[in-house]
Formats: C-alpha cells, sequence, structure tokens
C-alpha cells in the first residue's frame, strides 16, 4: 500500500498481543512509542521485494480465494470497522490457509489514522469492542502476553 503522497505504507503485520495492543491504544502510545518499540509487529524493518508469508494485513486491499472465505463462513459482520481482517486472518491460519504479501500488487490508501491521533474518539471505543470481540471468540490468544 501507499499512502496518496507516494509514500510506502506498511501494511503487512505479524499477529497482535495484547500487551502491544494496550501499548498501541491508550495513552501509553505517548510514552512508549509503538512505532519504534514494536517494530517486529508492524514488520517495518521488512522490505520484501519478492512474495512473502504473512500473519495478516490490512483490510484496506484485500485479494482473497472464495473458496478460503466459503470455508470460513467469510468476515465476521460482527466487527465493527476494526477488527475482522485480523479474524479473518487469524481463522485462515488455524485452518491452514496461507497468507501472502505481494509488493508489486499497489494500491493507494487514503488512510485517516483516527484513532491513531485520538484516544477517545467513537472509532476508538469500535477498536476496543473490536478487540474485546476477539478475544472472546479466540481466548487463547490471551497467552500471547
Amino acid at each position: 500500500m501507499q499512502y496518496p503522497d507516494g509514500r510506502w505504507q506498511p501494511s503487512r503485520r505479524s499477529f497482535p498481543t495484547v500487551r502491544g495492543t494496550l501499548v498501541r491504544r491508550t495513552p501509553l502510545r505517548r510514552w512508549l512509542h509503538p512505532e519504534q518499540r514494536q517494530r517486529r509487529h508492524y514488520l517495518l524493518d521488512e522490505r520484501p521485494t519478492e512474495p512473502v508469508l504473512s500473519d495478516w494485513f490490512l483490510g484496506a486491499f484485500l485479494l482473497l480465494r472464495r473458496e478460503m472465505l466459503e470455508e470460513l463462513g467469510g468476515l465476521d459482520e460482527g466487527y465493527h470497522l476494526y477488527g475482522d481482517d485480523i479474524d479473518l486472518a487469524y481463522r485462515a491460519d488455524k485452518v491452514g490457509w496461507e497468507r501472502w504479501y505481494v509488493p508489486g500488487a499497489v494500491v493507494v490508501h487514503h488512510h485517516q489514522a483516527v484513532t491513531d491521533r485520538s484516544f477517545f474518539t467513537r472509532r476508538t471505543l469500535w477498536h476496543w469492542r473490536s478487540i474485546a470481540r476477539f478475544v472472546r471468540k479466540h481466548p487463547e490468544t490471551l497467552r500471547a502476553l
């Protein structure tokens, strides 16, 4: 993905941890700077030039096999704006579907980053609800602390 000004937008991630999410989505990020301390989550030190396996991707642009979507029951509509991409990738991983990052496929993403700029917005609430939904659906992920 690219920002409208042509800069690279990191769009592949490792699966999130509870601790990392708390840092990224609370005022702790003002002091702990997740963009620097969580480089492994954001995969910032990797700029693959060839296709590579990855945990999950921002849902702004995905190419998905219909067979996979049918097997998994599609995206979970219970998520509101955030988390459905992580949930789908996690469920795909659990049943053995591979997820590939293909750097040659480039799209422009007009990313507003609302939850990155403000802590207490409606979107922040939606994000926290999505996190809670993910943990309820996949309680085993809590072990990733």
